[in-house]
């Protein structure tokens, strides 16, 4: 293999950024590989790092890996998203004609490295032939930044974070990066500072906000543009997508905290139909990164979910790229987990027949331990169940769709000690209940708050009776101009993404709603004011209603037969 360093790449505002360039020993006609990061580009050939420059440099690509704009060798400012089409644009200029390139140009690369080929792809440059971003965040204010109205705290601190020390270094103010250092060396427990318990119930959290303005403005910035309904327009699904004329691989994993906006590329990709657009769906967290992995959160899916993705991407670059031809890659590969076997399909999602399953109790103050029941059968007359949301005590997160705190599938048991988390639970399952598609909670709530959340789990109980969150979902509903309190009974749907599941015989199927689940979201002040403006977070006191007029559900994609229990007419 041959190495050139920090290979200076002029952009067109002037600005140099530089790339390590990686050639087989006879680059004559080769493709290139262009993979772009804000993460030093050097870790890409550490030992024991798995990178696509290992692989597809001896299978005769040449591989430019590049520091993006304002990071480690890179000159200019970093601001995430910002700079990046025009910025790989150019590159992707540059790269066609470096000697030995065949002119032909293809982009990989997991999470924000995915994020970077997107956005270049819509703006259409001529060697750009195929892309395969691998989890990438494509929607700025749902899916990124923020989820249905709340921040996604975990993800969006943690990698802040990280990014606002290493610009703080960077530019010589290194006591502003001690600072922020001594706050994560703080709090052990939870290592970046808004995460924390304390934080949760700081107020106002602006006083949190401070330690970053001086040295990434764009972090407030970012969280004030996700809440707008303008917000991302240089980073948007709608916006990019339907402009992508190469082919698109798309991998994303059932556990990742950016799943639901890869579904949605991928849907936007295949409604629009300007290319063909590919689809790989694991049971992994966020980003497979080449090496083969069987474990997320606290399950082993098994040697079946052991894929192995580069392979995939020869196939699926090889014959774009002008180095082969290979067997045509499947429209659709994803895993069922319960039974944990990949499938193969031509479009996502493959049929199903949508089922609503409707949330059964006795009513009354919520006391802990399961709540009620789950079933087919439409509620006649019952009483709404009720609880208070105290800001300053929030659900804990457990694992789910996350990032940077322990995520994937974990046992949710202990919550229902609680008082504040309501669980509906089906019958045990005489046979197995396959769920493949796209999932969404219906929900009436009445609330003397002005804004509420609601966190929906759709959760597989084991016979042993430990609780894993298979999907889930939030919504945030009220403002301080227009006060839920003033609606009265309300309904509203709020979306888990999907999933592809089997909950096997023995089983039970079950609904998991709260109002909160910190820090993987940011804690709702019941004011109707954002929590970093908050200045008096206030206890909220829900009513969930499921009666006749106003039946709160689930409805979930049941591929083939349910088992009887579910075939009753009246309960």
């Amino acid at each position: 293999m041959l190495v050139e360093r920090n290979v200076e790449v002029p952009m067109r505002d002037g600005t140099v950024l530089r790339a390590d360039v990686f050639r087989p020993e006879s680059a004559d006609g080769c493709p290139v590989m262009l993979l772009r990061l804000p993460y030093d580009k050097s870790i890409l050939t550490e030992p024991g790092f798995p990178s696509e420059v290992k692989f597809f440099v001896p299978r005769g690509y040449i591989c430019v890996v590049q520091d993006v704009r304002g990071m480690y060798a890179s000159e200019g400012v970093f601001s995430p998203f910002r700079d990046e089409a025009p910025d790989t644009v150019d590159t992707i200029e540059w790269a066609a004609k470096i000697e030995g390139a065949n002119g032909k140009v293809v982009m990989a690369g997991q999470s924000y490295l995915g994020s970077v080929q997107v956005q270049a792809a819509a703006e259409r440059p001529s060697p750009l032939v195929a892309i395969s971003p691998v989890s990438p965040l494509v929607d700025f204010a749902d899916n990124g930044y923020r989820r249905g109205g709340a921040v996604e705290s975990a993800f969006f601190f943690a990698w802040a974070t990280r990014m606002a020390i290493q610009t703080a270094h960077r530019c010589g103010r290194d006591e502003e990066a001690a600072a922020l250092a001594a706050l994560i060396e703080d709090q052990p427990d939870h290592p970046f500072p808004p995460l924390s318990r304390s934080s949760a119930i700081h107020a106002p959290f602006d006083e949190i906000l401070k330690h970053y303005d001086g040295v990434a403005p764009w972090i407030r910035q970012g969280l004030e543009e996700a809440g707008r309904p303008d917000a991302g327009q240089h980073l948007s699904t709608q916006q990019l997508v339907p402009k992508i004329a190469v082919p698109s691989l798309y991998v994303t994993s059932w556990y990742d905290m950016l799943l639901g906006g890869v579904l949605k590329a991928y849907s936007v990709g295949v409604s629009t139909g300007a290319a063909p657009t590919h689809l790989v769906i694991g049971p992994w967290e966020h980003a497979h990164y080449g090496a083969p992995q069987s474990i997320a959160g606290e399950l082993d899916f098994g040697p079946a979910a052991e894929f192995e993705l580069w392979p995939l991407l020869e196939q699926f670059f090889a014959p774009l790229a002008g180095i082969g031809h290979g067997d045509p890659v499947p429209g659709v590969q994803y895993f069922t987990m319960g039974i944990n076997e990949w499938r193969s399909a031509d479009v996502w999602p493959p049929e199903s027949t949508a089922v609503r399953f409707f949330l059964h109790s006795a009513g009354g103050t919520v006391t802990g331990g399961p709540t009620g029941t789950l079933d087919t059968v439409a509620p006649t007359d019952e009483a709404a169940d009720e609880w208070t949301h105290d800001p300053k005590n929030p659900v804990p997160s457990t694992g789910g769709q996350t990032w940077s705190i322990p995520n994937g599938p974990r046992d949710q048991s202990a919550l229902l000690e609680r008082v504040d988390v309501l669980a509906f639970d089906s019958e045990v399952l005489p046979s197995a209940v396959e769920v493949t598609g796209a999932v969404h909670a219906e929900v009436w709530l009445e609330t003397d708050a002005a804004s509420a959340d609601i966190v929906a789990a759709l959760v597989d109980v084991h016979p042993d009776g430990r609780r894993y969150p298979v999907t889930q979902g939030i919504l945030r509903l009220g403002t301080e101009l227009e006060p839920l309190h003033e609606k009265g009974s309300i309904s509203f749907s709020v979306d888990l993404w999907a999933t592809s599941h089997v909950f096997l015989e023995g089983h039970r199927i079950s609904v998991q709603l709260a109002a909160s689940d910190f820090p993987h979201w940011d804690v709702n002040p019941s004011d109707g004011k954002a929590w970093a403006t908050s200045s008096e977070p206030k206890a909220g006191r829900h009513r969930l209603a499921h009666d006749a007029a106003r039946p709160s559900m689930i409805a979930l994609p049941i591929v083939g037969e349910l088992p009887a229990i579910f075939d009753r007419s009246e309960r």
